[in-house]
């Protein structure tokens, strides 16, 4: 059985055949990001000691009206404060949830991977311990909006990603799961 978000990106990449050094470029079906020099960008920002790249932007509604958060409800009130008490730098990124990003493959496999909605906090954690979280900023991008209870579930798997990416366990009861991996 797929578990989420996080186990259907897990189990696409365990599909391709990748080295090491090959970049990977994920982003979300719900962000309107179909620009290939804003694909460009996330990718040319990998460089040097940079382990992964998240892409920033500024959150708009379909009439291109600016959202009131920076980030998301999920990411203003409940990934921010957390990432805050672990990493200044991190709490500190745009987007520091979204789901665009560029990395290598090779840091991909060797990441814990967390399903549903902890992927990309458990990513971001530990590409920030291995190394430097940059960030390409991709200017207005339309990214729809969820109703409350699907976020309150959303936020459940952050906050369960957040704790076990930084203290190795997950919660009783918590619907994340660690997944298999090689690293």
């Amino acid at each position: 059985m797929v578990q989420g978000k996080g186990d259907n990106l897990w189990r696409a990449l365990r599909c391709l055949e990748l080295q090491d050094d090959d970049v990977v470029v994920l982003l979300d079906a719900d962000v309107a990001l179909h620009e290939p020099l804003r694909i460009r960008s996330l990718i040319e920002t990998l460089e040097g000691d940079v382990q992964l790249v998240k892409a920033d932007f500024d959150r708009v509604n379909e009439s291109g009206i600016p959202s009131e958060l920076r980030g998301g409800r999920v990411t203003e009130f409940t990934a921010r404060p957390l990432l805050a008490q672990v990493d200044p730098h991190l709490a500190a990124l745009g987007q520091p949830l979204s789901g665009q990003i560029a990395c290598r493959y090779g840091s991909l496999r060797r990441w814990p991977a967390y399903s549903h909605y902890a992927y990309e906090i458990g990513m971001l954690i530990a590409a920030a311990r291995a190394g430097v979280v940059a960030e390409a900023h991709l200017g207005a991008l339309v990214n729809a909006d969820r109703r409350e209870g699907h976020l309150n579930q959303v936020a459940a798997d952050v906050v369960d990603g957040f704790f076990a990416a930084c203290c190795g366990n997950l919660r009783v009861g918590s619907r994340v799961q660690l997944l298999p991996g090689d690293g």
